[in-house]
Order: C-alpha cells, then structure tokens, then sequence
C-alpha cells in the first residue's frame, strides 16, 4: 500500500482521510480496551501469564493510529486557518 502526503491531498479528500482513519483509531482503543480487561480478568483469575502482557503488544498499532488520525486533523486544522485568513 503506498504511503499517501497529506499535503498532496485536498480538503476533501482530507476530510475523508480524517473519517477513516478515525473509525481505525476508534477501533483500535476499543481492541486495546477489551484486551485491557481481559488482561485483568485473566490476571486475578489464574495470576501472571500471556494474557497479562498481550495488550502491551497491541498498543503500539492504537498508538500508530493515534499519531496518523492527529496528523490528518492538524492538517485540515492548518489548511481551513491559511483559508480563512
């Protein structure tokens, strides 16, 4: 999959850029989230083991997520200010 410049990107195609990778975002903290519980469930349950740790390996990918949906907002933020002004 080829990496895509925001800044090659218009503000609509921004704007669509933004919902999906929202929806990624969203999907990801709710993955990491019941992970996170799962981890607690299992911990108190039968004590330290693969399932204490596995969110720690998945919140990488929620935080990844994170920086990408930030980016496409702070350049749909950028672009609407140069605009108005």
């Amino acid at each position: 999959m080829a990496q895509i410049s925001l800044s090659d990107l218009t503000i609509e195609e921004l704007v669509q850029e933004a919902k999906k990778r929202r929806q990624s975002y969203y999907m990801n903290c709710g993955i990491v989230g019941f992970m996170a519980g799962i981890a607690c469930y299992s911990t108190v349950r039968n004590g330290f083991g693969f399932f204490t740790f596995l969110p720690l390996i998945v919140a990488p990918m929620a935080a990844k997520s994170s920086k990408e949906y930030k980016a496409v907002k702070q350049e749909i933020a950028l672009r609407t200010t140069i605009k108005q002004n």
